[in-house]
């Protein structure tokens, strides 16, 4: 096996991917993030790159070559040439654990869960649709650093967990709401009647009416994680403008 560090020209990705006898379908989200990162600058030249098997066919490194086409940037990367094939080796290629954004974040020196970063994309992305891009690590980092205020925040108003009310949308709801000037205190004051069924003050029956609708019912999956943001959010709103909500209601946002 030999490697060499080649600057890989979008018309050396389409030849190499001539020689791609039989891998993975392309995933979009992939090729997607490839390319953003690949057009802002954040690519950088690491151990990898391209394989080839030594019958010549493409071993490993698709994606990477598609977001060099679709890109039209020439990137520099290894190549590596006479990969045995052979059962064995197939099945060692990207067998290993993949590291996660918390992972390569705690390596260089910065402390971000992948709850952050969930939270993050619900505060940039909203949850109009069923799912966000798929981010670069560098991405998740500076969207994370973007909303930091917000996250400090979540951190406050939720100190502990607890199943079918502190998910994600819950949490941004009540952050964005802070945001459109709810005060944090009475913020607080309604997620922790939220998050315990107790309260001292008769406006927060609206938190505990919330929490039973929430833990009626399970909206942590799919379209209906739009419905517990917009509930939550109005909730809160209607509780910050001296409202008592004797039905919590599916339904758009209060304006």
């Amino acid at each position: 096996m030999k490697v060499n560090i080649l600057n890989v020209t979008p018309v050396m990705a389409s030849e190499f991917l001539s020689r791609n006898g039989s891998n993975r379908r392309v995933n979009q989200k992939q090729l997607d993030m490839l390319v953003r990162e690949i057009e802002s600058g954040n690519w950088r030249l690491t151990h990898q790159g391209v394989a080839f098997y030594d019958d010549g066919q493409l071993a490993d490194g698709q994606h990477r070559l598609c977001a060099i086409m679709k890109s039209g940037v020439t990137l520099k990367m290894p190549v590596f040439t006479g990969i045995k094939k052979d059962d064995e080796t197939i099945l060692a290629i990207d067998c290993g654990k993949g590291r996660t954004v918390a992972d390569s974040t705690s390596i260089s020196g910065v402390k971000l869960s992948a709850g952050d970063v969930s939270i993050a994309k619900g505060i940039e992305f909203g949850y109009g649709y069923r799912a966000f891009k798929r981010l670069t690590h560098i991405e998740s980092r500076d969207l994370c650093e973007k909303h930091s205020e917000k996250l400090s925040n979540i951190r406050y108003l939720f100190p502990k967990s607890k199943p079918f009310i502190t998910f994600a949308p819950i949490k941004v709801a009540a952050a964005n709401a802070v945001s459109d000037g709810v005060a944090i205190e009475l913020a607080k004051k309604f997620c922790d009647a939220l998050v315990t069924g107790e309260y001292t003050e008769s406006i927060f029956v609206n938190a505990v009416r919330l929490r039973a609708k929430l833990i009626g019912n399970n909206y942590n999956a799919g379209v209906d994680r739009l419905t517990a943001y917009n509930m939550m959010y109005n909730t809160i709103i209607r509780t910050a403008r001296g409202e008592e909500v004797k039905r919590i209601l599916e339904c758009k946002l209060l304006k």
